[in-house]
């Protein structure tokens, strides 16, 4: 809308000041936090970067342990375990074409940040995908209404019953899923994680994690929008990726738990290419292209909590 003119007085809009007029700076754009970076082993990517479709990764055998009494005769054996296979077998990518016209008269802002926007929106992609992808792949032990290897005696929620979570139990529920890893001998060696969905913070932020003698390390939980690392061996994420039910009594999630070997994640392909020379236009085209693959590979560490957050 034009400026309010006196009667009389020239229309100047008309004819000199053009309209509308484009601010240099652009409105911030905020990206979803990735975490399955941080709560997937990758340590197998270098054995599938150069050849290959899949991952086997090798695992020790269990060993039996037998009663001895004098004169008997002993009981010989060959442990062996079955080797773990995942695919790398899924694929984004983004392809976005400039034209030269375009980029001069936009003050050369497009291109260099519309890859950057691409860049993260297929980097937040996987890691929906990831974190969507592994919720059914719990131990039985680890998930549902009689978690625990020993107790079978904790609900940790179950498709038309989510566990209702609040700042006066918040810090229960993590507690018992440091619990259920305990009963699956799964180490506290600070490779444990939580990912909580965003809702939570709130939640947190109100409970008596937030105060700093809870967390043991002097510190409170939530530090500079991010969550502390240490509370009941956990490192605890918030994201917006979890997967998600519209039960009745609200938007439950599928929040997932455990150790950092329990999951595997491999990339065989990054690609990032600016293309300038094509002869059929003049435009500059911005790719980049991923492959990669994921699995649940040690059930037994992993872990599912049901649930919706109540204020």
């Amino acid at each position: 809308m034009s400026f309010p003119v006196s009667a009389g007085h020239p229309v100047y809009s008309e004819n000199y000041i053009p309209t509308p007029v484009f601010s240099k700076t652009f409105l911030a754009r905020f990206y979803a936090a990735s975490v399955a970076w941080d709560i997937c082993n990758t340590d197998y990517e270098k054995e599938v970067k150069t050849m290959g479709e899949t991952v086997t990764i090798r695992q020790f055998p269990d060993v039996t342990v037998r009663n001895y009494t004098k004169g008997m005769t002993l009981v010989p054996e060959s442990p062996n375990a079955d080797p773990i296979t995942f695919a790398v077998d899924k694929g984004k990518y983004f392809d976005i074409t400039v034209d030269d016209v375009d980029e001069l008269q936009s003050g050369n802002i497009m291109g260099k940040n519309f890859f950057v926007t691409g860049n993260e929106q297929m980097k937040n992609s996987i890691d929906t995908d990831i974190l969507q992808g592994i919720y059914a792949s719990a131990d039985t032990y680890n998930c549902g209404t009689t978690a625990g290897y020993k107790t079978q005696a904790i609900d940790l929620g179950t498709t038309g019953a989510p566990e209702p979570i609040s700042k006066s139990n918040i810090a229960d529920y993590i507690a018992y899923c440091s619990i259920v890893l305990d009963e699956r001998d799964v180490p506290d060696d600070g490779n444990r994680f939580i990912v909580l969905p965003s809702s939570a913070k709130g939640i947190l932020l109100m409970s008596d994690l937030n105060n700093a003698s809870m967390t043991g390390d002097g510190k409170s939980i939530y530090l500079n929008g991010k969550i502390n690392d240490n509370y009941c061996g956990f490192k605890v994420y918030v994201s917006n990726n979890l997967k998600t039910v519209a039960e009745t009594t609200g938007t439950s999630y599928y929040i997932p738990f455990g150790h950092k070997m329990s999951l595997a994640m491999a990339t065989q392909l990054t690609k990032t290419r600016i293309i300038e020379n094509d002869p059929a236009r003049l435009g500059t085209y911005y790719q980049a292209f991923q492959i990669y693959g994921y699995k649940v590979v040690k059930d037994t560490a992993f872990g599912i909590l049901y649930a919706r957050f109540t204020m």
